[in-house]
């Protein structure tokens, strides 16, 4: 307890004075931290769209023809247990002439001079509203094509395509930003609590003359780093916030047609946690390297 106290009491006399240093540090930080928000409100709303999208996703299997009711009903037993695939609803021939006709409207006096309904049977697939799920669509179709009774599959293919490529560009940029984001954070806090064991290198050799242990002595500086990252983390998304409230409705406005009934979301509940458990680990990081650096060199 009386531990805990010192470390407390060291922290808070740390963070008073070299306030100036602090500041600017969490500045900085958050800085970082706000830029990487950013992405995130970016990611999260694609990521409703493409949910959105997927939810309209569907996929059409054409049947042979000549096929009977126990081969149509083998098919579809097919297409229900793969774990894509929400649900499955038959189209017969006769069906898909009248939804034809209604699709031409006025010209669908055309077709009155055909002979035979020239439309095959179909599935029409609804998929999971997963974007994942739509980058294995391209798998799926290939796998429902080589199944006895199947025709061929119909599925978007050049949308696909370029979600997939989009998709890729998208995450291959968060991982990005999220690298030079972590490498920021870290050396900031490293700097920055190396500057303060050196402002005070005489009282720590004072603890270490009267007895205190490394651990005793670096807990506080350690502390001082998870902070720093916590309060950084708090700040950007309070910063984050206050954009989104000033410049949501617009965005609304101006996207509606991409973001949809649900508007502009902000960052979910699991993923702030995420980011200030993010915050506090390369807090903590940038500590421990500073800290490292000081006792070897104090030991060497």
């Amino acid at each position: 307890m009386r531990r805990l106290l010192f470390c407390l009491e060291e922290l808070t006399r740390h963070l008073r004075e070299h306030r100036g240093v602090v500041a600017l540090a969490v500045s900085t930080i958050t800085v970082a931290f706000f830029v990487l928000g950013l992405f995130l409100l970016v990611w999260v709303n694609i990521r409703e769209m493409t949910q959105a999208a997927s939810e309209e996703a569907r996929v059409q299997v054409f049947l042979r023809e000549g096929l009977d009711q126990a081969q149509r009903d083998v098919v579809r037993g097919q297409l229900e247990r793969e774990p894509a695939v929400e649900s499955v609803v038959y189209v017969s021939e006769e069906e898909a002439l009248s939804r034809f006709k209604t699709r031409l409207k006025d010209q669908a006096s055309l077709l009155e001079g055909l002979g035979e309904n020239p439309l095959p049977a179909s599935f029409e697939l609804r998929v999971r509203q997963d974007p994942a799920v739509l980058d294995q669509l391209a798998e799926l179709a290939g796998r429902i094509r080589a199944w006895t009774g199947v025709a061929t599959v119909r599925y978007g293919q050049e949308w696909i395509d370029r979600f997939r490529v989009f998709w890729s560009f998208v995450r291959a940029l968060g991982v990005g930003i999220g690298g030079l984001v972590a490498i920021a954070v870290v050396a900031i806090v490293t700097n920055t609590i190396r500057f303060m064991i050196g402002a005070r290198s005489i009282d720590i050799t004072v603890l270490r003359i009267v007895g205190a242990s490394p651990g005793v002595i670096a807990l506080p500086y350690l502390l001082e780093g998870v902070m720093l990252g916590l309060i950084s983390v708090g700040c950007a998304v309070g910063l984050l916030a206050g954009v989104v409230a000033q410049f949501g409705p617009t965005l609304e406005v101006v996207g509606g047609f991409l973001l949809g009934r649900g508007g502009l979301h902000f960052l979910p509940a699991d993923l702030l946690l995420v980011l200030c458990g993010a915050g506090a680990l390369l807090g903590g990081a940038g500590s421990i390297i500073a800290l490292q650096r000081h006792f070897r060199l104090s030991t060497g």
